[in-house]
């Protein structure tokens, strides 16, 4: 497809610029830019209205500035600077994701201050944000940045905005204002502090979002109960805390605080204990120092990784950086681990302590099977590792091909949408590379996914809610069934597959879920059990489960079974 943009002469777009698609149209990448063309150019923005939302100087505020057109010279799109190697602000809300990513409370408060800082700018000049929700927002990798986008939306001095999420709006004020927007940036920066929307949880009687944002009954209500998963709400500082009981239990309407005078702070946070119960069995295995962020076994040896260090059963190996990635090859008894530096793999021989040299581009990667794959350009990359005398040398083959800024690396599993129709790749053994078709995934932005043993789940959003997909698939996977479950609090994906094919599941409503990862079975054994909160890290141990919660590593059953 041949555009031209305004002052730069005719462009070319191909599938390798292709970015995503939305309702209004298609994003393509180009150089430094993103060009958003209309499938309907009678619904390209206003350009009276790009050059009044010019009064926005702030670069972080990823807006148009230049004009698409096709080669009759009618307006088709926009161009808009391009930010890449982003998460989207809503990833950043489960407390996993943080662990992960060695995200601390006082990074947190620093991306909320600068969030509060572009609506100061965007209100400063006279101009209202409205549709003020999570999924507007986009992170840095190093997660020291915010970028706003999609500000098309925003409402300018001659051009209202119509159209709000449902889970940001104000119940209590009809017409949209600076105090509208400042509400909705407390709901967004509530769950950047806490992980949970203010009007969340459970409540015995006032069920709905709606209900409970008319009546101001937040989660700070003393008859609302929040997940575990939630980080306690005394890391908040003090002058952001009472503004947002003030906002959400008080129903005032006013600016958050500019002046802080005190920070965020290390909470106490009382560990529930391990216990049995009437349901399960329960035993802690080992225990470290420090939190466990993740942990898994391979042919019986015990791989952990705490907030500070990578061990090896009990033996500590070395100090971890933030979302790598571990691969045991327990034929040579080695140890590695995987992390980006910029675009370059770094790897890491943690056994033998030093560096395992490779030259390699890469843009995301993950761990599968024990395998690593990497994401570089339109590329899916599987690393072999072998020994020579005292050495590991490590290799690449190319398992799979991909849009390149189209595809998600995600835990087990790519996700792209190719030109408006979503696909997964799975990567189920080495070599092996299947690309599916998922369209009950259209018209979603999926945000999380994990595939583990021929179960598959993901997250996406639509309109303002969170539904989960839960998929199993055949031993080759081209069939599959689905599961929906409708408007969840996310909090991540919590599940493991045993090697015999059995799926425990950890609900977002900390409950157990138990069925068979065999397309077609019909069984779920649903537990609801007071020992269960949401901390619980679950893997498995070959048909074992295990959990990680803590600075413990626990065996669980079910009483009656092995």
């Amino acid at each position: 497809m041949k555009v031209y943009l305004k002052g730069k002469g005719e462009i070319t777009l191909t599938q390798k610029n292709y970015l995503a698609q939305g309702g209004e149209g298609t994003v393509w990448v180009h150089g430094n830019s993103v060009l958003k063309i209309y499938h309907d150019p009678a619904n390209m923005i206003p350009v009276d209205k790009i050059i009044e939302l010019s009064e926005l100087t702030d670069p972080h505020i990823i807006k148009p500035n230049d004009i698409v057109f096709d080669a009759k010279g009618k307006v088709i799109g926009y161009a808009m600077s391009f930010v890449k190697d982003t998460y989207a602000l809503c990833q950043f809300f489960p407390k996993a994701f943080r662990d992960r990513n060695g995200i601390s409370p006082d990074m947190a408060l620093a991306l909320v201050r600068k969030l509060q800082d572009l609506i100061k700018h965007i209100h400063d000049h006279h101009i209202l944000v409205v549709d003020l929700n999570e999924m507007n927002f986009l992170l840095s990798r190093d997660f020291k940045e915010i970028f706003a986008i999609d500000c098309s939306s925003y409402q300018t001095t001659h051009y209202p905005a119509t159209a709000i999420m449902e889970s940001v709006r104000d119940r209590h004020l009809k017409t949209f204002s600076e105090l509208t927007d400042w509400f909705s940036f407390g709901i967004v920066s509530f769950q950047m502090f806490s992980s949970i929307h203010p009007y969340k949880g459970k409540h015995l009687t006032v069920k709905g979002l709606d209900e409970r944002m008319e009546k101001n009954i937040s989660v700070f209500n003393k008859d609302v109960s929040v997940p575990a998963t939630c980080y306690p709400f005394n890391l908040i500082p003090r002058a952001y805390l009472d503004w947002y009981k003030a906002v959400f239990e008080d129903g005032k309407r006013m600016p958050p605080p500019v002046d802080l005078n005190v920070a965020a702070v290390a909470a106490i946070v009382q560990v529930k204990k391990i216990i049995g119960s009437n349901n399960f069995i329960m035993a802690e295995l080992i225990n470290f120092a420090e939190n466990i962020i993740k942990a898994k076994v391979v042919n019986g040896d015990r791989i952990v990784l705490t907030d500070k260090w990578l061990y090896l059963n009990k033996r500590q190996l070395c100090e971890i950086k933030p979302n790598c990635e571990i691969i045991y090859a327990p034929k040579i008894g080695t140890v590695i681990m995987a992390t980006i530096i910029g675009e370059n793999l770094y790897l890491y021989n943690a056994t033998y302590k030093r560096e395992i040299p490779i030259s390699l581009i890469a843009h995301d990667m993950m761990e599968y099977g024990g395998r690593l794959y990497i994401k570089s350009y339109a590329n899916i990359l599987e690393i072999d590792f072998n020994e020579i005398g005292n050495e590991i040398i490590p290799s690449f083959k190319v398992v799979g091909n991909i849009l390149e800024h189209a595809a998600q690396f995600f835990d087990g599993v790519v996700v792209q949408n190719l030109l408006g129709n979503y696909f997964v790749s799975l990567l189920p053994e080495s070599g092996k590379c299947y690309q599916i078709k998922i369209k009950e995934f259209d018209g979603y932005r999926i945000i999380d996914a994990k595939f583990d043993k021929g179960v598959l789940m993901a997250v996406g959003t639509k309109a303002g809610k969170y539904n989960k997909f839960i998929l199993r698939f055949d031993a080759i996977p081209n069939e599959y069934d689905i599961r929906m479950v409708m408007d969840i609090h996310y909090d991540g994906l919590n599940f493991t597959t045993t090697d015999g094919g059995l799926c425990v599941h950890l609900t977002e409503n900390e409950e157990i879920e138990i069925f068979s990862a065999r397309r077609g079975s019909a069984q779920i054994k649903i537990i609801d059990d007071a020992a269960i909160d949401g901390n619980m890290l679950l893997y498995n141990n070959g048909n074992k489960i295990e959990f990680a919660k803590g600075n413990g590593l626990h065996s669980i059953s079910t009483k009656g079974q092995p």
